[in-house]
């Protein structure tokens, strides 16, 4: 069985930030290491809070360690949060650094999918999160159905607005009976999502993380940022591919529509994931 983990970066509204990507992600952790991984990830946390909490009169809790992407990024976020505002630089790089080793250490997979808004919202009458959410759990039921000894998996998201579910959840009901133009019904994939509070979801927390990296690659054209080249080895590609497929193909990211604005990002990172 299969966790995937569910997060997104960017605006989903389509037509707001237009010339701005929209990064839905997951990332795919096995049962075997489920629990190995939160507890490298708690441990490190508890670490931290007992260094902090001895110079506290309202003790912290781990449901208080968030890592969200514009809290590390943010200097004024930082210094608001209860946590973070406690913490060293090198204290928060060490943990931000259990986090990204986990990729390898649990071999977690990503799967990544990005909308280039500017040209979906032309052409498209599906808004851009149901779209983002069929394509991204096409290449999961791939995986699930070619690649990992057919497993199951089930899909965990961070809670949000009741609407922002629904609509999800519809998409998802839909491509589990019906299937896609892509991907038959799908039989791995077992109920419908499951929400969770981030605050409470190390494997919420790296999607997080992992996605707001693909973001800014695509946003500033920054290939070669280092967080993501750190992401890049754990995005899913078959083993099996069809002698007429590119040899480079990546099939855990997909670029939407097909006449997005990124060829040249595109075949750089396929460069780049060919020689890792």
């Amino acid at each position: 069985m299969y966790m995937f983990y569910i997060d997104e970066s960017g605006e989903k509204n389509g037509e707001v930030k237009r010339d701005e990507p929209f990064v839905l992600l997951a990332i795919g952790i096995h049962e075997f290491n489920w629990k190995k991984f939160e507890n490298r990830i708690n441990s490190r946390k508890s670490e931290l809070l007992s260094v902090i909490n001895s110079s506290l009169t309202k003790k912290l809790f781990l449901k208080d360690v968030e890592l969200h992407s514009s809290v590390l990024r943010q200097v004024k976020a930082r210094e608001k949060d209860p946590f973070f505002s406690h913490l060293t630089n090198d204290q928060i790089t060490s943990l931000v650094n259990v986090f990204y080793d986990a990729l390898d250490d649990f071999n977690i997979s990503i799967f990544a999918v990005v909308i280039d808004k500017a040209n979906f919202v032309s052409n498209h009458k599906s808004d851009v999160l149901t779209k983002a959410y069929e394509l991204l759990l096409e290449r999961i039921d791939t995986f699930l159905r070619v690649e990992s000894n057919k497993n199951n998996g089930i899909i965990v998201m961070d809670q949000s607005t009741r609407s922002f579910h629904l609509d999800v959840f519809s998409q998802h009901f839909r491509i589990q009976n019906r299937g896609t133009s892509a991907v038959p019904p799908s039989s791995r994939i077992l109920e419908i999502p499951f929400t969770v509070d981030s605050r409470l979801s190390n494997g919420i927390q790296l999607a997080d993380l992992c996605a707001y990296n693909f973001y800014r690659v695509f946003k500033y054209d920054e290939v070669d940022y280092p967080y993501f080249l750190r992401c890049l080895p754990f995005v899913r590609t078959l083993k099996h591919k069809s002698r007429k497929s590119d040899p480079r193909r990546i099939e855990g990211l997909k670029l939407f529509p097909s006449t997005h604005r990124w060829q040249h990002l595109e075949e750089l990172i396929k460069n780049k994931k060919a020689q890792l």
